[in-house]
This record gives structure tokens, sequence and C-alpha cells, in this order.
């Protein structure tokens, strides 16, 4: 599958609740900020020219790109083997718990030399918010060990999912270089139209046939986003159409995915002695989302082939599937690993491709579970109130979008969790509903999306 990582893209931020122009309606690719006629052009700005701020925070929805992003503005650094002498580069992905980031940074001799030295180091900390998930209260562990540090000669970036992004803790952090979210605190940009043409001529599809698709479907949200870009230039490269909501491309694609295997995995487990079994993708699909289920709802964000004395403890054992789960799931699961959902997260580890992947399958394993079961995993209780538990937000906005009575509590109780679900794939007749609790809502909670709520207005009332 061709990725992101390989288009020459040149991507744009804007402050944290910036209004900017996307189109007539505010649904569309972003205009471009080169165009000096258009108001894009006064507040957009390069990530090139933003990594000079001692301290920088990059943020957006899931499968806008942050992390390719952010890799392309420092493309002379070795990402996966934890930056070089001057920057340390951290995949929170690869990070399985406290004591193993500590160990990779402050307890390293760069770290030390650095600490008793007089020059400048970068700490770069991508994906942050699978760092919140696995260390728990994380940014304000990370500002206890800073405030001894000489952090004027340290350049802190820290990549995070918006909604994720814990603004108590996180101004405590920004409050050591005397910053605060206006200054520090940008949001990555849909793609441009001519982005995607671009995109087009790479996986050589014809980009005017394509957009005309885009247009007509009403998909141009998911255009805009690398992820769900990547699965409808592979779909309409297939059929020359594109067809489904949100759901039905998220769900093709990864049957698509399921179909491609990584022969190296493959034969890792060969070599194991546990080989993969031939399953059909859709089979494949359903071990995947056992293992997602497993992964979404113990914290964890990485598997395990390794021996149970070989492994973390803060990993998940492939071996260790929940002895409830049939013999079929659990042979698709050992299977699933082998094929382009998942990636490698160093020797004998492997984690979903995109975190998206991951929250789609985990809901599709338990949407036909009742609603009393539902909220035990999801919902938790705070001051008398009952809300969604922020970290399982994602997957419980994909949940909602097939599970009607799961939907309707979530409307009662966090309504704003809906926000991250296909509002396409919601009965007609709820959307008023949810844009109305919404609005209710905005006194009592941060409202923080900036352009996905036109969207969710614009489609409640088609």
């Amino acid at each position: 599958m061709s990725t992101p990582s390989i288009i020459p893209w040149k991507r744009f931020w804007v402050p944290l609740g910036a209004e900017i122009s996307c189109g007539m309606l505010g649904d569309g690719f972003l205009d471009d900020p080169g165009d000096e006629w258009n108001r894009n052009h006064t507040v957009a700005r390069s990530l090139g020219a933003l990594v000079v701020k001692q301290c920088l925070v990059v943020s957006g929805e899931p499968g806008l790109g942050k992390s390719i992003a952010l890799e392309q503005a420092f493309p002379n650094i070795n990402h996966s083997a934890g930056g070089d002498a001057t920057t340390f580069w951290i995949r929170f992905r690869d990070i399985p718990d406290a004591a193993i980031f500590s160990k990779r940074v402050f307890d390293s001799a760069r770290w030390q030399t650095w600490m008793s030295g007089d020059g400048a180091i970068t700490l770069v900390l991508d994906g942050l918010d699978e760092g919140l998930v696995k260390i728990r209260d994380f940014l304000s562990f990370l500002t206890a060990e800073l405030q001894s540090a000489p952090i004027e000669r340290l350049r802190l970036i820290m990549a995070c999912r918006t909604a994720d992004w814990p603004v108590a803790a996180g101004n405590k952090l920004l409050s050591l270089w005397n910053s605060d979210v206006a200054e520090s605190f940008w949001e990555l940009c849909p793609l441009r139209r001519k982005d995607v043409e671009l995109a087009a001529g790479f996986r050589g599809v014809p980009s005017e046939p394509f957009l005309q698709q885009v247009y007509d479907k009403h998909v141009v949200t998911l255009a805009a986003r690398p992820t769900t870009l990547f699965f409808l230039l592979r779909q309409f490269g297939k059929t020359g159409q594109l067809e489904g909501t949100h759901r039905d491309i998220y769900s093709r694609g990864i049957l698509d995915l399921c179909a491609e295997p990584s022969s190296e995995r493959a034969e890792a487990l060969k070599r194991g002695g546990d080989g993969p079994t031939r399953f059909t993708a859709e089979h494949l699909r359903d071990g995947a989302s056992l293992l997602a289920a497993m992964l979404i709802f113990t914290g964890r964000s990485a598997i395990s082939t390794a021996t149970a004395e070989q492994a973390s403890e803060s990993d998940f054992r492939l071996d260790s599937i929940a002895s409830s789960a049939s013999s079929q799931d659990r042979r698709a699961a050992t299977s699933a690993i082998t094929t382009a959902l998942f990636s490698s997260r160093g020797e004998h580890r492997v984690g979903f491709s995109h975190q998206s992947f991951a929250e789609c399958l985990a809901a599709r394993r338990v949407r036909n579970l009742q609603l009393i079961q539902l909220r035990e995993l999801f919902c938790r209780m705070d001051a008398g109130q009952e809300h969604v538990i922020p970290q399982l937000a994602e997957t419980a906005a994909w949940l909602a979008g097939d599970n009607d009575e799961f939907l309707r509590h979530v409307l009662r109780i966090d309504p704003e969790v809906l926000l991250r679900s296909d509002i396409t794939r919601v009965q007609a007749e709820r959307k008023s509903e949810i844009v109305a609790a919404i609005r209710e809502n905005r006194g009592t909670r941060a409202f923080r999306r900036f352009w996905v709520t036109p969207l969710l207005i614009h489609a409640a009332a088609r």
C-alpha cells in the first residue's frame, strides 16, 4: 500500500481554535494559504516556521498525518534510531512504560552530557496521546523532571491528538517556558485540493474523475485526510467508483490491508513454531478485531510475540489471548499480525499501523454487547456524572455509528464524543438531536474542533 510518507505535500498549521477557510461550506479541502487573497494566508504556517519555538505542541485529528509531517520537518534525523547527538526522537508507540522512557531519555548518556554542558538539545515526543494512555499523568511527570533541567537550552516538541491534550497538566508544562496554549499549540489543517491531485498522480489515478467522484459522493472530508484519502484512491483505482460512508470506506480499506501479507513477519512466526494459517480477509479482520479490543481496553499499544520470560509486562502477549475466544479467532489473530494492518514496534513486538485502525476494529468487536456491558467498558462516574473515558472516546465514536442504543446513551451523558463519529452513518432523526445536545453542552466543555463542527451542522441539516 502506498503511504503518505512518499508524497511531498506542503502541510499547514494554525493556532488552536483559529477559523480557517475550507471550501464554501466549511467542509472541503483547505483553501490554499499560498493565495494572498484568502484569509488562511495570514494565520497558517508551515511546520518549518514553527519548530524554532522552544516549546511546541503540534496537534490534529486522527488520520491527518501529524507524525509524517513532523518527520518531514526533520529530514536529516534518523527517526527510527531515536535521533542523533543533539536530538531525542521518541515514538511513544515504541515505549512500553515509564521506566523505558526514563532509560532512553533522562538516564541516557546524551541527556547527562547535555545537563552538565552548555549546548542545546531537542526532545521530540511523537504520539504523546499514546504516552498518556501508557504512563499515568505523563505530562506532570515530565514537568517535574524538567524543573531541575536547564530548559533555556532545551527545545521541546510534542505531537498529540487535539482532543487528548490534558489542558491543566499541559498548561503547567508550558509555563516552564512562560508560554501558553495561544503561543505553543498549533493544529494541522486538512489537505488542499492540489495535495490530493499530487497523491492521485503518485498512485496512477486520474485526478479529475477521482475528484469529481469525491464531490459527487460528498466525501471531501475523507479525501482531505491522508489515511482515508489512500483508501479512496485504492478503491477508485479498482472500480472507478466511490461508495458508502466513512465506515464503509474504512471497512473496505481494512479488508484490503488484510489481503496484504508481510512475508517477513509470517516467516518470523513460522520460525517460532506457530506459523500463520491461511484465512480469508474477513477472518483476518475478525482476528485483528480481537487483538484491537485487547489492546484498546487494556490501554496497551503493542503485541509481544516473545516468550513469557522475554516479553515486557506492559505489552499484550499474543499467546495469552483470552480463553473465551474461539480457537479459530485465536488462530486468525495470530495470522492477522502478518498483514499490512500491523507494523513493527521492535524485536518480537508489533502494533497497528495506525491507531484509528485499532479503534475502528475494537468497536466492531464489541458492537453487539448489551448496553450495560458497554457502559462497563466505556464509561466512568466522576462527581456523580457519567462520562466516556477520554482514552476510549474515539472507539466510542466508532461504536456509536453501529449501535443506536449506545449512541442514545452517549447523547445523554457526553454528546461531544459524537463529533468523532461519521455523522452520515447516524440515523437522520438523530442528527438534529446530536447538534442540539452539543450546542447545549458548549458552555460546560472545551469545544476545540476547528473544522469538524461545520460538517456536523451541515450534515444535520441535510
